[in-house]
């Protein structure tokens, strides 16, 4: 229930004594008559609550928004055990999976088909007790239908391979072989005009990680997995022997991690990737010595082996991608000098580490013990229902499940509006924005006209019949074990067949569990998964300013993708090009997110600070994110006064925060809905790695380079970190002023219909 209140609001005088959460709220300029629409309703309240809970009245929000908004959540929030980060939207896919656990309890709703399968694959993997009982039995019986791991075995037991290609066929076509000495996929190309290839990579084997305790450790685990494996055998190896044989497998391993091209170094260097026939690819692998019987590899025959399992044939006239072309010159020389029992062991080695999160506890043990520190399973100290839902269920049902339960029918009507209205908002911007020419302005308007949302789920792919089509030829194995497998090869089939099927700009590349949105250039499409339109980032009955603060900067942010320092490249169609803009806009562009880079470079990441080191915001690698989040931000800030507008004015509030205008509000709810908490060994990795700022960076940069935050907050210019002298921007930062809403501009639209 709301209420409609005439207040009137009287300027007060703020000085520097004032407190912060005083000096947050009294910010009106000139005494006011405002129509006040109180939101008293039991969501409202909720959502009250929470922010109350989640802020920080002691911190200055003109010093630290972030800290004024999250350090409450933060302290009441503390990492759990097992785990390096925690965050608003990991709390997320709990409910969904509390969702999905409470679907698999009611017997009632899946007695048959794809349903059942889901039940009784999660019914296998809760059955500890059972797997424990089982044992190492099940892998072993797996590895058996190929042969036996000659490390295991004492020489005389088993009868040695006299090649390792033989053993290799075979783990292709009944173990889904998993990438031991290179990667088979379907490539994706970016101009949606050609068709589909074959995809061939190098392998990533587990030396690739740096680190000078990984090879005695890693060591360690293989030979206690080994020994593990042994008590179930009548002849097994010497202790002597498996050590001798572990050793001259790890030193392959690590030779195959020295020819492979750093990932750093693939993405800077076109040379390093190649097109061409799989009978040319041949040619020029026989010529680096792929003739040698021990190097030999038929790649027609092993790419057919791939295929004929989704019913495909493969050519020589195939072509196929090939991402590190100076690995493949190498690997023969390699195979060469290694012995061929070498190249076995470590090939079934590689389908045993893919499997161990399947096996029995004693398995999972030894993983734990020896190789937690390098490659952390995030599930491994969580309740086994929680690694069941990750690894054991079938991702349509589960898919199923959200979309009826947790995503409402009118959502995806409500979206598409404020889709609409942000848009608008950046084409308000382009438009008014001085240093852009008139053909780089329309250039981009257009790009915005024809871009895509696909939000919530594609339709018809998730009734029960649907489903149950989709899942016919996946089959319950005798084991948990045996079902994962066949749950693994259903999935590689599945990606195998799309080699044949055409690239659609409306097609769907993750399920709507996904819990992230993103935008893809070479489609000009935004992905908004079901999973990601839930509370607190979107609700049909929160009050609108919550919304545009929630999902409405979402959809600002990957609308703005389409022109950060990589987006600008695309034009309105997806298709790459040299130059889409002048030299002369693309120089001014350019320097202008000079700006971004110097600002963000400056940020000292807080919680890595200490005994007087700084560690600042990597400004270079943070620089598309950091653009997104401003111009997405200004965009649905502005779209959201268009939309107060159309609804009359009124200042929404909430009970119990009264005190917070709607435009506070509306900057509020965006800080707390990324409230985040890390320890230091997350915050280094992602330092190091990752494109996006921390969440307290990625908040204060973005709100001080608003154009309206200052005079909302009453934090003076210049004076302030929240309200900087010196601001970054890309496309002009006003809101439209008076006058007819750009929502009902036509100028663009007829550009549209001439197009």
């Amino acid at each position: 229930m709301r209420k409609i209140i005439l207040l009137i609001i009287v300027t007060l005088v703020v000085n520097d004594a004032m407190n912060p959460e005083d000096k947050a709220f009294h910010h009106d300029k000139k005494t006011q008559l405002k129509f006040i629409d109180l939101c008293t309703d039991e969501k409202c309240i909720k959502i009250a609550k929470a922010l109350t809970a989640s802020m920080d009245p002691k911190v200055d929000p003109c010093e630290n928004f972030y800290l004024y908004m999250c350090g409450g959540w933060i302290k009441n929030n503390p990492i759990p055990p097992g785990d390096h980060h925690i965050s608003t939207s990991k709390q997320l896919l709990t409910s969904i999976y509390n969702t999905f656990k409470d679907f698999l309890k009611d017997k009632s709703k899946h007695s048959v088909g794809a349903f059942d399968k889901a039940e009784k694959l999660h019914s296998q993997c809760m059955q500890k007790e059972t797997i424990d009982k089982q044992g190492i039995k099940p892998l072993v019986n797996l590895l058996e239908k190929v042969g036996q791991w000659p490390l295991l075995y004492q020489e005389s037991a088993i009868k040695e391979p006299s090649t390792w290609q033989e053993p290799h066929a075979k783990a292709i076509k009944e173990l889904l072989e998993p990438s031991s000495l290179f990667t088979v996929g379907v490539l994706i190309p970016d101009d949606l005009a050609e068709k589909r290839i074959i995809e061939l990579s190098s392998p990533k084997p587990i030396f690739l990680k740096k680190n000078p305790n990984l090879k005695s450790d890693y060591k360690k685990y293989v030979m206690d997995v080994g020994r593990y494996m042994k008590q179930t055998l009548k002849n097994p190896s010497t202790d002597a022997q498996m050590k001798k044989d572990i050793k001259d497998m790890l030193k392959f391993e690590m030779a195959l991690a020295e020819i492979i091209t750093p990932e750093e170094e693939l993405e800077n260097d076109e040379e390093s990737s190649c097109q061409m026939s799989v009978k040319g690819f041949q040619k020029q692998y026989d010529v680096h010595g792929g003739k040698n019987p021990k190097a030999n590899i038929d790649w027609l025959n092993v790419f057919n082996l791939y295929f004929n399992q989704a019913g495909i044939k493969i050519e020589p006239t195939e072509e196929i991608a090939i991402t590190d072309c100076k690995f493949f010159e190498k690997l023969p020389k390699l195979l060469q000098r290694t012995d061929t029992v070498t190249i076995v062991n470590y090939i079934y080695w590689c389908f045993i580490y893919s499997m161990k999160f399947y096996s029995d506890s004693t398995l999972i043990e030894i993983d734990k013990k020896s190789m937690s520190e390098y490659y952390p399973d995030k599930f491994q100290d969580n309740p086994r229902e929680a690694r069941c839902f990750e690894q054991a269920k079938l991702q349509k049902v589960a898919s199923h499940v959200l979309i009826e339960k947790l995503y409402p029918p009118t959502a995806k009507k409500a979206i598409e509006k404020i889709f609409h209205s942000v848009t608008e908002a950046i084409k308000h911007s382009i438009l008014k924005t001085k240093w852009m020419d008139e053909d780089s302005k329309e250039k981009s308007v257009r790009k915005l006209e024809v871009m895509v949302p696909l939000i919530g789920y594609p339709e018809g792919q998730y009734t029960p019949d649907a489903l149950n089509s989709y899942y016919e030829s996946f089959v319950i194995g005798s084991s948990y074990m045996h079902s994962a497998l066949n749950l693994l090869k259903f999935r590689a089939r599945k990606e195998m067949e799309r080699l044949r099927q055409r690239s659609n700009r409306l097609e769907w590349t993750v399920e709507p569990t996904y819990d992230n949105d993103f935008y893809q250039p070479a489609t000009n499409t935004i992905t908004m998964p079901a999973a990601s339109l839930q509370s607190p980032v979107f609700d049909v009955d929160f009050p609108y300013v919550l919304n545009w603060a929630g999902i409405g900067t979402t959809i600002g942010h990957e609308a703005s993708h389409a022109f950060d320092v990589e987006g600008r490249k695309y034009d309105h169609r997806g298709k790459e090009v040299k130059r889409w803009w002048s030299k002369v806009i693309d120089d001014i562009y350019i320097e202008r997110v000079k700006c971004f880079k110097k600002q963000f470079g400056k940020y000292v990441i807080r919680q890595l600070t200490k005994n007087g080191r700084e560690i600042k915001t990597d400004g270079e690698l943070t620089a598309s994110e950091n653009i997104a989040d401003l111009i997405g931000l200004q965009a649905a800030y502005n779209a959201f006064k268009v939309e107060q507008k159309l609804r009359g004015g009124k200042d929404i509030r909430l009970k119990s925060l009264e005190k917070f205008t709607a435009d506070q509000l509306f900057f509020m709810y965006y800080a707390s809905i990324h409230c985040s908490n890390s320890d230091e060994q997350q915050l280094l990795k992602d330092y190091l790695t990752d494109e996006h700022a921390t969440d307290e960076v990625r908040i204060i940069g973005a709100i001080a380079n608003t154009k309206d935050f200052g005079e909302i907050f009453n934090c003076t210019r210049g004076m302030t970190v929240m309200n900087p002298k010196e601001k970054c921007s890309i496309f002009k930062r006003g809101r439209p002023g008076s006058g007819k809403p750009y929502g009902s501009r036509g100028s663009s639209k007829k550009r549209s219909r001439k197009q």
